[in-house]
């Protein structure tokens, strides 16, 4: 059993975490026996913690060999922490910043595994307000972080999305790759975009790029709102504080760009 610390431990999330270095050091699947025999447990102990792991996605198991592995949600965490461990305090200021301003939930996402995926946020003072898991994702073709990244990201990004006709996710949302290419290309020439109702129903986002200080992408800045808070056709003023945000996130990078 782990050691105790202070002369306390909470035995469950020690044995989670046990479980997490046992599938990672074998690299493979490994059965609940094999687990229970390696870590000392019961197999109903064993079986218990990998129900509930599996549930949450940081376990997958494989239903023809009965054995579990590593999830992608705990992949992606991990991606997460290791990437970008140094984005999110120097753009969590910005985002404060670009809250107090505008009344609504600010996020910052870069692009993990294809998907512009929100790793911090500031919830708003509106009446209605939004909020995020971080690990949060979003297609790139439907949504204004993924269209910014595929804006000022790297080519790559359109791998990503293929040229195969794109999923509705609402009534708003375009279903032709070839349409998508204008769209990407506006979203360049101003320095931000919004992509109205075409994620989520009565849901929109202005986002804006943020820069490494290199010049490269590191991902959107962006506020989400009600189509009442956020319209379509967006205030100058907000769209000014959403651009304001990203350079300033990009500042706070080492950039040193216009």
């Amino acid at each position: 059993m782990p050691e105790e610390i202070d002369g306390q431990v909470i035995q469950s999330v020690a044995l989670t975490m046990r479980i997490f270095e046992c599938l990672a050091a074998s690299g493979g699947e490994k059965g609940v026996s094999e687990i229970a025999r390696n870590l000392s447990i019961t197999k109903a102990r064993a079986f218990r913690h990998l129900q509930t792991l599996r549930h949450l996605g940081y376990v997958s198991h494989n239903p023809e060999t009965k054995k579990d592995r590593i999830g992608m949600r705990l992949h992606l965490l991990a991606k997460v922490v290791g990437d970008n461990v140094e984005l999110t305090p120097a753009v969590r200021p910005a985002l404060e910043a670009l809250r107090d301003q505008t009344g609504q939930t600010s996020v910052f996402a870069p692009v993990i595994d294809g998907k512009a995926t929100i790793i911090d946020f500031v919830l708003g003072t509106t009446t209605v307000q939004y909020t995020f898991r971080p690990g949060t994702t979003f297609n790139l073709n439907s949504s204004s972080l993924g269209h910014i990244s595929l804006a000022f990201g790297p080519e790559e990004y359109w791998d990503e999305i293929g040229d195969e006709t794109f999923e509705s996710e609402t009534p708003h949302t375009i279903t032709d790759p070839n349409k998508l290419p204008t769209r990407v290309d506006e979203a360049r020439a101003r320095g931000w975009t919004i992509v109205p109702e075409e994620a989520v129903v009565g849901v929109n986002a202005v986002a804006a790029p943020v820069f490494f200080h290199d010049g490269t992408y590191a991902g959107a800045i962006a506020i989400v709102g009600s189509v009442q808070h956020v319209p379509a056709d967006p205030p100058k003023e907000l769209v000014s504080h959403v651009i304001e945000a990203g350079r300033q996130a990009s500042r706070n990078l080492g950039w040193r760009g216009d």
